[in-house]
C-alpha cells in the first residue's frame, strides 16, 4: 500500500487542456496560504511538465506527479 501525499486543496482539471489546468491552479493558489499544498487532477499528458515549469516561474515547489492510466495527480506547495 502506497502512502498518498497530504494536501490542503484540490482542483479538478479532468478533461481540460493547456492552459486551463494552469489557470485553474493559479486561481486556487491565490486563495491559499504559503506552505499549503494543492493537488491538481488532470488528464492532459503535458500537465506534469507544464506544472514543473509553472512552479519554477512562480516560485512554488513542485512536489510530485503520479499517474494512473490517463489520470495525473500533481502536487504543488505554495511558496518555496
Amino acid at each position: 500500500m502506497t502512502q498518498k501525499t497530504a494536501f490542503d486543496r484540490e482542483v479538478d482539471c479532468y478533461g481540460l487542456w493547456c492552459p486551463m489546468p494552469i489557470v485553474k491552479a493559479s486561481e486556487e493558489m491565490a486563495r491559499m496560504a504559503n506552505g499549503a499544498i494543492l493537488k491538481i487532477v488532470s488528464t492532459d499528458d503535458a500537465a506534469e511538465e507544464d506544472f514543473r515549469a509553472w512552479s519554477r516561474k512562480t516560485g512554488n515547489t513542485f512536489l510530485e506527479c503520479t499517474r494512473n492510466n490517463e489520470l495525473l495527480e500533481i502536487y504543488v506547495k505554495k511558496g518555496p
